[in-house]
């Protein structure tokens, strides 16, 4: 082991935990705005300690060589980003810890085509619609059918660094900066070519990724032109969750989890979830209420809740396990199929064009063409229904036909009531019997945008930047799932006049559905290829979002102050957004129920999510004015002091006019000691897709009732209906923030270190609730809350017995009362000399964090105030950082990093048995050779994920199988990964 790598794991071990071993490599450290951005600097001396380079870094519309803005920003290099995660830009920014909450590939259930799929960023977890994306200064057009920007749109092999504005910047962007801003700067004069080819595979074979691209520029008429364009695709296999730690490895291949109401005695000790009935872990729980070849929930009681069928369809006695919660541990209960998509399958298409022409010497035109295709594939674990089976039915065991027949054993002739019934003969089941009846979804975005623009400068103090943007996304969504017009056809089997099984309604409605092949569910598989094709179907749903945006801006100096020049800008922009949705399964259209018996909803068609048509659209008009004065300058304790103000008006033509506004200061006491504050409002507009998305309508299979105590659905699923709401306002965000950021050149050259306070309030946030957090509201008022007319209950409010399960819920988009939230954030980096403690090569170290202090929501003025900092709910650690140490000499380089996620209590809305999760702390390795060929650099590289493959806390869901068993949101759920790969340039 050599002298510098003992260094570095003695150095980087008292920075993180005394177990975990360390490399690095030479990197720019990302600084906070003000800190010097070219690192490559070895001389620094107190004058040089904040950048005086002509670069504008994102927070203020004000170009001024040296200008530095109040509000944080944290600068990260594209080559940084890169050696931290080799995925992409997108994960490298996924490890900073102000970036919590953001979607990825695998921090996402793969389980249905209302997820977001790709990567978005999320600033304090606050909301992925609540961070500003833009490119090179200008907004990112919508890529996603809900407004939703995919940041795989932006052309990675350009891009020379990113900018994260982790304040509040809505009066200089606009709406959606409440929590901040990311935006990406391409390297616009890149000339040669680049190219990257990398491949990627996980440490137990599965996860199959591949990366490559290029990127050409070059300039031409006398160096007055230049062009650029990029060309990419990456594509990553499916990872299926049978194949990780938590479901198969730790505890045998047949281990189930689940969280329920305990009753180790079958008696309730109270509603789940509370002091005399925490909620509990365990394993091998089947659910209480299905069973492979179907369990008959009602009808006679001979009969209900007390049979099933075996594989031949005879009805046998139903054996029950230990109670658990609603489910059970052990028995003849069915388990959701576990060996669905965990990440799902991916591939993404990308590319990039840009133009520029210098038409006078001060005067520039460009235009830009941007283009994304990405792909999402994946295995959904199982879709569920109530099955309907009448007297009569041609599939049905003798002995049960017999039980019905009989007037003293069927009291009440119930076989004639459906599902949902009181008494109803009725199936529940999974089709896991045959792979053929599981639902699989794709979802396929194609994206493009186009840009013209002219800026210069109309005088030497002054700039100018007119642009006009158009970008246009469409999303098609296809699910394969079972139809639902075709189930109920099917199932109900009766023989004809000649004795053969039919479909009941080719008697009752010649014409309607001829082509209806009778399905018998109480067998275990065995289904013909005939009645697959007519069971099965596509619900199928096209979105396209279109936008046009104008803006100009202008930026100089008024006049010049002892202290320096006045800076300004101003400029003005109009937008126009329109959404259009079209669906084959629309809820507004049900299908035809001609012959049919026991349809409980014809707007449902398919096993799953249906979505309806939806038309919409709106403009902006937005004016803006900035200033920054400077106050002092070379003064006593005030080597520098400017102050800054921002405001902008901004007309909806769908909720109306509304103001934002910011103020701030910089004041440098002494060189290297910076104090910086600054307070702003802010605003989030309802998008499109939050106004006029049309009615969606869901089953809730296996939904637990806390009103009953966490009873089940018998037989039937309670429907959750969602959509817009044209009546929302926008979000209104406050926000304060103060920081200190000390550079002491004179004692430690290389030093870099910046505290940051934040207190950030939403009032009237938009928010979805969920179907079962809106029950639990109502719980929790007493029925009082006004979140209780959103339940539709087939009985009194008071009747808290199974029979007064909601028939439906409505979760689309409301107004809440507040979001609040407050912490502070810490950055820390240290650059050392050339051959420091006399090791040939150099060292940098890293350090960044963010502590959350509160994160409190509030849905109603009735509600409670819920403090989910530091809990399970919403999975807010309050701590979260990374650390990280670089080792370059020559061509050689190490770089390593520890990511860190602060532990979690389980709560707060709950009680648990297990009271927390511990503190999680993952490795990553990076290696790095370059070599000179041909006249051009060539950079091998090995990347090593989660170097010592952790396996993520446990944390089941409430439904056996049907998650999995941790916070995806949170943790690492691939494990050990590797990726190799080399980068090119000539």
């Amino acid at each position: 082991m050599t002298r510098a790598t003992l260094v570095l794991l003695a150095t980087t071990s008292a920075l993180a935990f005394p177990s975990i071993s360390w490399a690095q490599s030479e990197q720019p450290t990302p600084l906070t705005e003000g800190q010097e951005i070219a690192t490559a600097n070895d001389q620094r001396d107190a004058a040089s300690v904040y950048s005086d380079d002509d670069i504008v870094v994102t927070g203020s519309r004000i170009d001024a060589s040296g200008f530095n803005q109040p509000t944080p920003v944290t600068v990260v290099t594209a080559e940084q980003l890169n050696k931290a995660a080799p995925q992409g830009i997108a994960a490298g920014l996924n490890q900073l810890p102000q970036l919590l909450g953001s979607i990825s590939p695998t921090s996402v259930a793969a389980n249905n085509l209302a997820t977001p799929r790709g990567n978005f960023l999320n600033l304090r977890n606050v909301g992925i619609n609540r961070t500003l994306i833009l490119m090179d200064g200008t907004r990112v057009p919508p890529t996603t059918e809900t407004g939703l920007v995919d940041v795989d749109f932006i052309p990675e092999l350009l891009v020379g660094r990113v900018d994260v504005v982790t304040g509040a910047v809505s009066a200089v962007y606009g709406s959606d900066a409440v929590t901040g801003v990311v935006n990406f700067i391409l390297d616009k004069d890149f000339s040669g070519f680049k190219g990257l080819v990398q491949g990627g595979i996980t440490s137990r074979g599965d996860g199959e990724s591949y990366r490559i691209g290029g990127a050409y520029g070059t300039s031409f008429a006398d160096d007055r032109a230049h062009f650029m364009v990029s060309l990419e695709q990456k594509e990553t296999a499916d990872i299926l969750r049978t194949d990780r730690p938590l479901m198969k490895e730790r505890w045998g291949a047949n281990a189930r989890f689940a969280a329920g109401q305990t009753k180790p005695d079958g008696t309730i000790a109270g509603a789940p979830g509370t002091e005399n009935n925490p909620i509990a872990f365990e394993q091998n729980v089947v659910t209480s209420t299905f069973a492979t070849n179907g369990l008959i929930l009602g009808g006679p009681a001979e009969l209900a809740n007390r049979t099933h069928f075996d594989n031949d369809g005879r009805v046998i006695p139903f054996v029950r396990g230990i109670p658990f919660g609603a489910n059970m541990i052990g028995g003849d209960g069915q388990i959701i199929p576990e060996d669905g998509s965990m990440t799902g399958e991916s591939k993404v298409t990308h590319a990039f064009g840009r133009l520029s022409y210098e038409v006078a010497p001060q005067m520039e035109i460009y235009a830009e063409a941007n283009y994304q295709k990405s792909r999402q594939i994946f295995m959904s674990s199982t879709d569920f229904t109530a099955m309907p089976i009448y007297s009569g039915n041609a599939f049905l065991d003798p002995a049960v036909q017999a039980i019905l027949d009989d007037p003293l054993r069927n009291v009440g002739n119930l076989s004639t009531f459906i599902c949902g019934a009181p008494g109803g003969l009725c199936l529940f089941k999974f089709p896991a019997d045959d792979e053929r009846l599981r639902p699989n979804q794709r979802l396929e975005v194609e994206s493009y945008s186009g840009k013209v623009a002219v800026e210069g400068q109309i005088s030497a103090d002054w700039d100018y930047n007119f642009s006009y943007i158009y970008g246009r996304s469409t999303t098609d969504g296809r699910e394969r799932s079972r139809s639902q017009q075709s189930l109920y056809a099917a199932l109900d089997a009766v023989r004809d006049p000649s004795g053969n099984i039919v479909c009941r309604v080719t008697l009752v409605a010649p014409g309607a559905l001829d082509n209806c092949v009778p399905y018998n569910p109480m067998v275990f598989g065995g289904h013909s290829q005939e009645l697959v094709d007519f069971l099965m179907g596509a619900s199928t749903f096209t979105t396209r979002n279109t936008t046009h945006n104008l803006a100009l801006n202008f930026a100089g100096s008024l006049f010049d102050l002892p202290a320096g020049p006045v800076g300004v800008a101003f400029g003005g922009e109009y937008r126009h957004n329109s959404l259009n949705q079209t669906s084959n399964s629309s809820p507004d259209e049900p299908y035809d129920t001609t012959g049919l018996r026991g349809v409980l909803n014809a707007g449902l068609h398919y096993g799953s999510t249906s979505r309806a048509f939806a038309t919409g659209s709106n403009n902006v008009k937005e004016a803006n004015a900035e200033i920054n004065v400077p106050i002092f300058s070379g003064k006593p304790f005030a080597d520098s002091l400017s102050v800054t103000g921002a405001v902008r008006y901004t007309d909806y033509s769908t909720s109306g006019t509304v103001y934002t506004w910011k103020a701030g200061a910089v004041w440098d006491i002494v060189p290297g000691v910076r104090f910086r504050v600054t307070r702003s409002r802010d605003i989030r507009a309802p998008t499109l897709f939050d106004l006029f998305a049309g009615t969606t309508q869901t089953a809730l299979g296996g939904f637990q009732d806390p009103h009953c105590g966490g009873c089940t659905t018998q037989g039937r699923s309670p429907f959750a209906f969602g959509g817009g709401n044209p009546d929302l306002k926008p979000e209104i965000g406050n926000t304060f923030s103060a920081g200190l950021v000390l550079a002491p050149e004179n004692l430690v050259p290389g030093l870099r270190i910046a505290v940051d306070y934040y207190n950030l309030n939403i009032t009237d946030a938009i928010t979805n609730l969920s179907p079962l957090r809106i029950v639990e509201i109502c719980e929790e008022s007493g029925g009082t809350s006004p979140i209780c007319d959103n339940i539709v209950r087939p009985l009194p409010y008071e009747d808290r017995t199974a029979n007064n399960i909601p028939t439906s819920i409505f979760a689309g988009q409301i107004n809440a009362a507040f979001l609040r939230t407050k912490g502070f954030d810490f950055e820390t980096s240290y650059r050392t000399p050339e051959d420091w403690l006399g090791i040939d090569g150099r060292f940098t170290f890293r350090a960044l964090g963010s502590y959350v202090l509160n994160f409190k929501t509030q849905q109603s003025a009735s509600d409670p105030v819920i403090e989910s900092a530091g809990f399970t709910l919403n999975a807010i650690p309050k701590f979260r950082g990374t650390v990280s140490a670089n080792y370059d000499q020559g061509p050689f380089s190490i770089y390593s990093q520890v990511r860190i996620i602060g532990g979690l209590n389980t709560g707060p809305n709950q009680i648990f048995e297990v009271k927390s999760l511990p503190a999680v702390a993952y490795t990553d390795l990076t290696v790095s050779y370059d070599w000179d060929v041909m006249g051009g650099e060539v950079e091998t590289f090995l990347s090593v994920t989660n170097l010592l493959d952790k396996s993520p806390p446990i944390f089941p869901s409430g439904v056996p199988g049907l998650f999995y068993p941790t916070i995806m949101s949170l943790y690492d759920v691939v494990g050990q990964s590797f990726t190799a790969g080399a980068r090119i340039r000539f």
